[in-house]
């Protein structure tokens, strides 16, 4: 649960969705493991998402949506606008 709390989700919520839901998840794990004769690994696997950097960079430059900072500003960190982004 330490895991997936942040400033947007609190104890409560977590454990609501997550903890309570973690049998049924298991049972539903089972029977498509049965049905498709397939292992599911317990690991989580990796999206790539450097073409969605690149192409959010690439609009971000063509469209002039930034600009750059100064080096006042980068060494003051008060340019994020939420604490887990930093």
């Amino acid at each position: 649960m330490k895991c997936y709390k942040n400033l947007t989700y609190n104890v409560d919520i977590i454990f609501n969705r997550v903890c309570l839901s973690n049998t049924w998840v298991r049972a539903l794990r089972k029977r498509v493991e049965a049905i498709f004769s397939e292992h599911i690994p317990k690991t989580y696997t990796t999206a790539t998402v450097l073409l969605d950097m690149f192409l959010l960079a690439y609009t971000l430059f063509t469209l002039d949506l930034a600009k750059p900072r100064s080096a006042k500003q980068l060494a003051s960190r008060k340019f994020f606008n939420s604490y887990n982004i930093l």
